[in-house]
């Protein structure tokens, strides 16, 4: 479903999402939770918060749908950034990054740190989460993690002063947000 939706299907992308989420009822309840996060996620970059608040009950605070940081639960915060309960997402994102810190789970400790740059209450601390991000993910060059984000990172990205510090690499991160969310 990810793949599909980054190839610019998205109504395959929510086909899939859907009949994952369907077939996964004869599984196990940590399966079923995996499969509820990805149809949320999907539903949410396609702009459908209904959906993905029917499902939000599913959810659970350690399961997540990415492969990579799959038990810090990551999903409920997204949908809680997207109805604008900055607050209460904040809150939990400082868990899911005290676990991805103790775990050492790096790639978890990142998507949390890009999700905190979004629930940020202030500028600057949206910056600081940022910029951290930014640093850590400029030796790959990581475009996904923060295009997936879309206009609400598109906004960030180009209010932040490290454009002055890597102006290539947020140029190429903006370039794949306008590619993927019109």
């Amino acid at each position: 479903a990810f793949i599909l939706l980054a190839q610019g299907d998205p109504d395959s992308a929510l086909q899939e999402a859907a009949t994952s989420h369907r077939l996964s009822t004869a599984l196990s309840p940590s399966t079923q939770a995996r499969s509820a996060a990805v149809h949320v996620q999907i539903a949410l970059a396609l702009g459908d918060i209904d959906t993905a608040v029917q499902l939000a009950d599913q959810l659970r605070e350690d399961i997540d749908a990415h492969s990579l940081y799959r038990f810090l639960g990551l999903t409920l915060p997204r949908l809680l950034i997207v109805q604008g309960k900055n607050e209460e997402a904040a809150s939990r994102l400082r868990n899911c990054y005290k676990t991805a810190v103790s775990h050492e789970w790096g790639y978890g400790l990142l998507a949390t740190l890009v999700l905190q740059s979004l629930a940020a209450t202030s500028t600057p601390e949206a910056q600081q989460f940022l910029i951290e991000a930014l640093h850590l993910t400029k030796p790959e060059r990581f475009i996904r993690t923060f295009a997936d984000h879309g206009q609400p990172m598109r906004r960030l990205l180009l209010s932040s002063p490290a454009q002055a510090i890597m102006p290539q690499y947020i140029s190429d991160i903006l370039a794949a947000i306008g590619d993927y969310h019109e």
